[in-house]
């Protein structure tokens, strides 16, 4: 889809939705030409599209300080430093956690301990246990877990799951219909979607873990720490979308923070999203 001033000027769909039997083999005749209307996983794009935009409205509504703890919020994330660690931190990727902690696999770097297929546990090891690489504030570096701690702010603040508050917060103002979390629970079939990964999440031989999908992941989130460790539904993974959908959520934000007569957030709250950090003051 391209946008242009506010209206779609193209919107087209190229190759095929599935191409692969469930055992990895190519289809003599591939089962799904793509479509505009199919929903692909948006994996990252969760950052954007969920996190970003709740707690841009949540700024907004005077509800989070960037610049307040994290513990200011969520009063059980304390000890061995992270009473230091601000909203602006994880936003930034200068909390000093490091790359990303397989919760989902018990034979990971740092043990037993810290395996989970429970979002309960893992909500609980993400605010009490999960230790830091470096110091808060040194670097900047990647990290899902500063988006998985976001989704728990917006949890914790809001009192709703992520999935609620995304879609009664932003999407249904919106009248968006294929953005959501779980959308096999909630109605839609596997035709509907792009398929993602061919082996499930066997991505080589000698990996092996609990409960592992090995067949074409199709309308479930690829994400391992989202399916397997936050049910689908995480800060970090876990949307789903398609571009009809996708080009409301860009104009949204290219309009400043609203579409129509829905109004998200204002221009000033975007304006400060789109400053550079400044980790240096």
């Amino acid at each position: 889809a391209v946008v242009h001033k506010g209206k779609i000027i193209k919107r087209s769909s190229y190759g095929y939705a599935k191409k692969y039997k469930t055992n990895g083999e190519l289809l003599t005749q591939p089962e799904q030409i793509m479509t505009p209307e199919h929903i692909f996983d948006l994996s990252a794009n969760t950052q954007v599209f969920t996190t970003g935009l709740a707690i841009m409205q949540l700024v907004n509504a005077g509800k989070i300080d960037i610049y307040k703890p994290l513990q200011y919020y969520i009063p059980d994330y304390r000890n061995n430093g992270r009473e230091v660690i601000r909203v602006k931190d994880l936003l930034a990727q200068a909390s000093g956690y490091a790359d990303t902690l397989k919760f989902y696999r018990p034979d990971k770097q740092y043990g037993e301990y810290f395996y989970s297929q429970n979002k309960i546990k893992t909500s609980r090891l993400l605010l009490t246990a999960l230790p830091f690489s470096s110091v808060v504030g040194n670097t900047q570096q990647y990290s899902e877990t500063n988006f998985m701690l976001l989704g728990l702010l917006i949890e914790r603040v809001s009192g709703m799951r992520l999935d609620e508050y995304s879609q009664e917060k932003i999407y249904l103002p919106l009248g968006l219909k294929n953005t959501l979390f779980n959308p096999l629970e909630a109605g839609f079939i596997q035709d509907d979607f792009a398929a993602t990964e061919i082996f499930g999440n066997r991505q080589i031989d000698d990996v092996d873990f609990p409960n592992m999908r090995t067949d074409v992941i199709q309308g479930e989130v690829a994400d391992e720490n989202a399916y397997y460790s936050m049910r689908g539904v995480s800060g970090h993974a876990g949307l789903f979308s398609n571009i009809d959908d996708l080009a409301i959520l860009s104009q949204a934000m290219l309009n400043g923070g609203g579409y129509g007569d829905v109004k998200l957030f204002s221009q000033a709250t975007m304006s400060r999203f789109l400053s550079p950090s400044g980790q240096s003051n």
